[in-house]
């Protein structure tokens, strides 16, 4: 009887700390995402990330951009394959419709087309609606934020502009 119960301990123990050290963990995420210039994890009111990859700079000049993909509601976490090398999964995936994605980086983005601008409480956004896919990109404190999602009657192009607004406001306090 002693055997069973110290092996079931034992078991318990491993799984608790098998769980803890995953590199999926929100707090083991936070921690890696704050190791960058733009390292604060954005915050959008209604939604939850479902997702955070790290892409390396293949040439190592300190070039990474932090991908986040927002849900509106998050559900079990996936399995997946290993990456591409130069992707890190530092969070997720969890299952859950994508609802936007965005991408913070210190590198700067040109667009081929001509993009339309709209200054929402002080950050210049300039952005394009192609089809039913809206693309957005605006720089605050030298971090460039570039928001990809699709447009429908529940997020209109003016509330898409609103999220990244409000993700922008809460990572730049």
């Amino acid at each position: 009887m002693n055997k069973i119960a110290l092996l079931m301990i034992l078991i318990i123990v491993s799984l608790i700390l098998g769980c803890s050290s995953k590199p999926n963990d929100w707090n083991q995420a936070t921690k890696e995402v704050e190791k960058y210039k733009f390292g604060i994890i954005p915050r959008v009111t209604g939604f939850e990330v479902k997702e955070i990859d790290l892409l390396s700079d293949p040439m190592g000049q300190e070039r990474d951009s932090i991908i986040y993909t927002f849900t509106d509601q998050k559900g079990m976490l996936v399995k997946t394959p290993e990456g591409s090398k130069d992707t890190a999964t530092l969070y997720g995936p969890y299952t859950g419709t994508d609802v936007f994605r965005i991408t913070v980086s210190n590198v700067d983005v040109s667009y081929e087309d001509e993009m339309d601008e709209q200054l929402i409480n002080g950050i210049e956004m300039h952005y394009k609606t192609i089809n039913d896919r809206i693309l957005i990109s605006a720089k605050s404190k030298d971090i460039i934020y570039t928001y990809e999602a699709k447009v429908t009657d529940e997020h209109s192009e003016h509330k898409h502009l609103e999220l990244l607004e409000e993700a922008i406001s809460c990572s730049n306090p």
